[in-house]
């Protein structure tokens, strides 16, 4: 069950689940259903806020998108209520190095109904750890490996967290997607850093040859 104590800064959703004319920030209010659709994104909220029984922000951002923040301790739970009792497909996850810490954010999909859920959470800088989701959405374990390898967001309860994609000279505490990685300082000190070039300079491009232009004999 979920967390119901504690310190949450985000709200309870309570009023976007209860007013489900709620607008965008493009000024735009989705009360429509489309044809085809059996749900809506505020009546996704609404079911979410009846069946969570947890605390809980949602953002509407389209009729398509919505964001749904929840504390640490509660991830799970509304992660198992989305992919187990709603049905709802996992399609990525991603993490972000932000001011108040590390944000990841669980990426669903509903198919049927033609909209994107995205579960956010924060970990702080102080204690970068989150509940893994392995237990709860096996397809998880690969991104989770991947946010804890360059990022260094630790998941607890994970099978096999370990590196997955950062470089070989990276050291295990040394996280190159943190915005106090210094990337300069790291190449004065080591010079470890391959130099990657996307494009020739124009002096070392071979020269070009120019077309023979043919002139046409023209009959006397």
């Amino acid at each position: 069950m979920p967390a119901k104590t504690g310190n949450h800064d985000h709200g309870s959703g309570e009023g976007v689940a209860e007013n489900l004319t709620v607008p965008t920030h493009r000024n735009h209010i989705f009360t429509i259903r489309k044809s085809g659709v059996s749900m809506t994104v505020q009546e996704f909220v609404k079911q979410l806020k009846e069946k969570s029984g947890a605390p809980f922000d949602a953002q509407i951002h389209s009729a398509r998108r919505v964001y749904v923040r929840v504390a640490r301790e509660n991830l799970k739970w509304f992660a198992q209520l989305l992919f187990q009792e709603m049905k709802a497909k996992f399609s990525i996850a991603t993490g972000i190095h932000i001011r108040e810490g590390f944000e990841v954010l669980y990426h669903f999909t509903f198919n049927k109904d033609g909209f994107i859920c995205t579960l956010r959470t924060l970990a702080p800088h102080d204690d970068p750890t989150l509940d893994s989701l392995v237990s709860v959405i096996p397809g998880t374990m690969w991104i989770e490996r991947e946010i804890y390898d360059i990022l260094g967001v630790r998941f607890k309860g994970h099978p096999k967290l370990k590196r997955l994609v950062k470089a070989e000279f990276f050291k295990e505490n040394e996280f190159p997607f943190r915005k106090d990685f210094d990337i300069k300082k790291y190449k004065e000190n080591h010079g470890l850093l391959p130099k990657v070039s996307y494009f020739t300079p124009d002096s070392e491009k071979p020269p070009l040859n120019k077309p023979e232009t043919q002139t046409k004999k023209t009959a006397d």
